[in-house]
């Protein structure tokens, strides 16, 4: 016999009708296995997963290095260390982009190392302030991110 509790949901989700809990547990499987097979991008699968028993929590992902608000010289290698980890999926499953407010997209000059970590210099950046974002995200779909603001500026440009 299966036994299920059941809730109403507020109006607008599950359309307001009382469904048993682990439905959201089978409705999640659902989004995931459709975006794992291609079927449906996974922004439009609304794969929310976390706090489902059993289900799969965000990965987390955090920019270790360089320190908020440091300041580089154009042209200067600036040192990024990162670390990822999930709950379910080892390093090797993680993806991680990078994404900077004044230069876009950044390519990842490398993988996340057997413990969830990846290191490299980049001297690339334009002259600015810059807010960077690492995205982390896992089999499941779920995603985690960390920011960090720095600036690349000479002398008297430096704010």
């Amino acid at each position: 016999m299966v036994r299920a509790r059941w809730e109403v949901r507020p109006p607008g989700r599950q359309g307001g009708r009382a469904v048993p809990r682990w439905a959201d547990g089978w409705a999640c499987l659902l989004a995931v296995a459709a975006a794992i097979a291609g079927c449906l991008p996974e922004e439009e699968a609304g794969i929310d997963c976390a706090g489902l028993p059993g289900g799969n929590a965000a990965p987390t992902v955090d920019i270790v290095q360089p320190g908020e608000a440091a300041t580089f010289e154009p042209g200067e290698a600036i040192h990024f260390a990162i670390r990822a980890e999930d709950d379910l999926d080892g390093p090797a499953d993680l993806v991680l982009t990078f994404e900077d407010s004044v230069d876009g997209p950044l390519d990842m000059p490398g993988d996340l190392d057997e413990a969830g970590q990846v290191q490299f210099d980049w001297d690339g950046l334009s002259t600015g302030v810059h807010a960077l974002v690492v995205t982390v995200t896992d089999r499941g779909g779920c995603t985690g991110t960390d920011d960090r603001a720095i600036q690349v500026c000479a002398g008297e440009d430096c704010l």
